[in-house]
């Protein structure tokens, strides 16, 4: 007793708050669990199964990705393949000219040293730098090659042509969604 009237407490409220704090703590010291020790089991007759079926909500979002992914796959194992580096594809994120969304796009490599080609010599003088467009008129043989030399990667590995029927399938998919 002569412990509490030694203490200063300034104030009733700083009292009472320390006298609530005690009586909490010694709540909590003094509390019992009260949950049974047992295990509660549900016998399995007792689960019910529900099974829904349903249709998937297919939107050309989802076409249009299993078609990125297919051509990005088919063009990893080309690459993989490939002797000429000529002729591998690179691809990349690209967005559109004020935009922030980011498309994949994927190039041969033989239009992007002629893309670096023409646009090096349009900034030595001061002329408009090329699309891909006009890139793509420019390099004619160049692609006609591309596809010859494609054929024979494509003709030597089943696993490629197996991922070249899958893309075709996907655009195939696609069309036929499209058409409905």
């Amino acid at each position: 007793m002569n412990l509490i009237k030694h203490i200063n407490f300034v104030s009733p409220l700083r009292f009472s708050l320390l006298l609530a704090s005690g009586v909490f703590i010694c709540g909590l010291a003094n509390a019992t669990p009260q949950t049974n020790n047992k295990e509660e089991f549900v016998e399995p007759k007792d689960i019910e199964v529900v099974e829904v079926k349903g249709k998937v909500n297919k939107n050309s979002g989802f076409f249009l990705r299993k078609i990125q992914r297919t051509e990005l796959d088919f063009y990893r194992r080309f690459n993989a393949l490939a002797d000429n580096k000529k002729f591998k594809v690179r691809c990349r994120k690209e967005s559109s000219v004020n935009s922030r969304i980011k498309k994949t796009v994927c190039y041969p490599q033989y239009a992007l040293d002629r893309m670096y080609k023409e646009t090096q010599q349009a900034l030595r003088q001061n002329m408009p730098t090329p699309t891909m467009k006009d890139i793509e008129d420019l390099t004619v043989s160049d692609r006609n090659e591309s596809f010859a030399y494609m054929e024979t990667v494509i003709k030597k590995d089943p696993e490629l042509t197996k991922l070249l029927i899958n893309m075709r399938k996907a655009q195939l998919e696609y069309e036929e969604w499209k058409s409905q």
